[in-house]
């Protein structure tokens, strides 16, 4: 039988008025004081009142029903031969007899959460599917041996899903034990590197407070195509970022989907809706400024990242509030926006605000701050350099879509 790390108790240590001994007083067992064990009540002369296998006291502390057997960490509710206790420790579903439908049930099943996986002749924690699949013996345990030299034994590359066979599955130059130890993803090549030689920097950026995320976004290119996320405006011989300009909505999702490496929609495929001010499939003859426009609007629509107007336009070239921005940058990454407990700092944001949530997610991630008065300023325009910043705090904490190429 499986050792439970989880406590359960038969006989609890002795306590006060525990006639029992199930870990509950007397007091507790009898709330009326009749003497008696009414419907409500566990039986203060029977330490498992429920006759599931385990005491009345530690199914409470547990939170769990003493005057229920199924729930009981001994009993075996689905009847597939693993008690619920064994069940919550190989976390399988204690209702269900075959978690993951593979036709295996969960006791025999050495891999019972996860149904590609039915067999481990070996019985070295590695299935014989995926020891088949990247041409090893399923017959010899070989957990511990490392055959690409990667630095990651067989069960980790198991663990991982990377191959054993190659030392660098995403084929980025970097080996998966490298890239584990680093803990950035082995089997996702990155999309993004810093220049080798730094560009010439941004005359209006210079001495600004954003410089720093600024100049970051201008260094950092797509390998694919050698692009930087920024490039600035051409004003005769130099580029300008213009930091305190406002920045319009096909500006902010071409550098949002930039950095987060999403990768662009098939031309000529129908999108879910069509913008009346975007065409949707460009004409051949097309120039590459709509070209572009069309691409990254239509990508972040199929994201889910932004959405056009009742009107059925999308309106690139309109600025974005400091709200919208921060809620596109997060759709984008995929953070988590619900969840976060702690309250927000800022003084001006209504209760029933439809962007509450992802800001106080952005606040506790460190993406954003207010001003000094304690407003966040919700409705007013972000700037080009308040957009950098967020993104480039939000690039830097995706290990997964940069490298270390670059100096």
């Amino acid at each position: 039988m499986l050792l439970l790390a989880v406590q359960i108790s038969f006989a609890a240590p002795a306590i006060p008025g525990d006639t029992d001994g199930d870990g509950l007083s007397d007091v507790l067992e009898d709330v009326n004081g009749n003497n008696r064990m009414d419907g409500f009540e566990t039986d203060r002369m029977n330490a498992d009142t429920d006759r599931g296998g385990e005491a009345d006291g530690a199914e409470v502390r547990a939170g769990r029903n003493p005057l229920l057997q199924v729930d009981d960490f001994t009993w075996d509710k689905d009847e597939d031969g693993l008690t619920n206790g064994e069940e919550f420790e190989k976390r399988t579903n204690p209702s269900k007899a075959d978690t993951d439908n593979d036709g295996v049930g969960d006791k025999e099943d050495p891999f019972p959460l996860d149904a590609r996986y039915k067999v481990d002749l070996d019985k070295d924690g590695i299935p014989d599917e995926y020891e088949r699949l990247h041409a090893q013996n399923p017959e010899v345990p070989d957990a511990a041996e490392d055959p690409d030299e990667d630095g990651l034994t067989n069960a980790e590359e198991f663990q991982k899903q990377t191959e054993p066979e190659n030392p660098d599955t995403d084929l980025d130059g970097v080996t998966d034990g490298e890239e584990v130890a680093k803990e950035t993803d082995p089997t996702v090549a990155p999309c993004l590197a810093l220049m080798d030689a730094p560009p010439a920097g941004f005359p209006d950026a210079a001495g600004h407070w954003a410089e720093r995320f600024i100049e970051l976004l201008h260094r950092t290119q797509t390998i694919a195509d050698k692009k930087s996320i920024v490039e600035g405006y051409l004003f005769k011989s130099d580029r300008y970022f213009l930091p305190d300009r406002e920045i319009s909505r096909y500006e902010l999702l071409k550098i949002t989907l930039m950095s987060t490496c999403a990768p662009w929609r098939t031309e000529g495929v129908a999108a879910a809706r069509s913008f009346t001010d975007v065409p949707e499939i460009v004409p051949i003859d097309a120039s590459e400024d709509l070209r572009r426009r069309s691409r990254v609007m239509y990508t972040g629509l199929d994201r889910g990242i932004v959405e056009g107007y009742p009107e059925g336009d999308f309106r690139p070239d309109i600025v974005v509030n400091r709200a919208e921005a921060v809620a596109m940058l997060l759709r984008a990454t995929g953070i988590q926006t619900t969840g976060i407990e702690a309250d927000l700092p800022f003084s001006d944001i209504p209760e029933d605000a439809w962007y509450k949530e992802i800001l106080k997610t952005a606040h506790a991630n460190d993406i954003i701050d207010g001003y000094a008065d304690n407003t966040f300023r919700a409705g007013d325009p972000i700037t080009r350099a308040e957009a950098a910043k967020i993104v480039a705090l939000l690039m830097e904490r995706n290990t997964s879509v940069h490298s270390t190429q670059g100096n």
